[in-house]
């Protein structure tokens, strides 16, 4: 059998779990709230307005986006949320309904090739998701490609 097919699977498969796990924590307001509060400028050791007027990418965004969620209620200019597969549009929008919808935009991609230009971002949040990658290096690369000179990549 094909290692790039396995891989590829297992990483559709694994979305498909966190799919149902995100969709269901989007049911609790109190999970919501405090999936959102995990990602703060106190805790990346930033000012409180680090946030204001940056572009920022939420890579492996979740079925309910609360990365994106959270820079935007920190005043991102701009989120780009983007996760493997379209089950994002089933969740994500209802969670972000409070925001402009022209400050985020949700989209499909992969870490390990990233649908954007290199040097675009000023922040972007990774959270869970290359450790469920076919290729850990290739990720954060593309990670790396994509984050401005003198920007914040942060990755858990």
């Amino acid at each position: 059998m094909n290692e790039n097919k396995d891989r590829a699977e297992f990483e559709q498969e694994t979305r498909q779990l966190f799919h149902k796990l995100h969709s269901a924590q989007a049911n609790s307001d109190y999970i919501f709230k405090r999936l959102t509060s995990l990602l703060t400028t106190e805790y990346l050791k930033v000012p409180d307005d680090f946030f204001h007027g940056k572009v920022c990418l939420d890579a492996g965004c979740g079925s309910n986006a609360n990365a994106t969620y959270a820079m935007l209620e920190m005043g991102a200019e701009k989120v780009y949320a983007f996760d493997l597969n379209e089950t994002i549009y089933e969740t994500a929008p209802k969670m972000l309904q409070e925001f402009d919808n022209h400050r985020y935009e949700l989209t499909t991609g992969s870490v390990l090739d990233i649908p954007f230009t290199a040097n675009t971002f000023d922040f972007i949040h990774c959270g869970g998701v290359l450790h469920h990658s076919a290729d850990v290096l290739l990720g954060l690369r593309e990670l790396a490609r994509v984050t401005k000179p003198g920007g914040m990549l942060y990755v858990h």
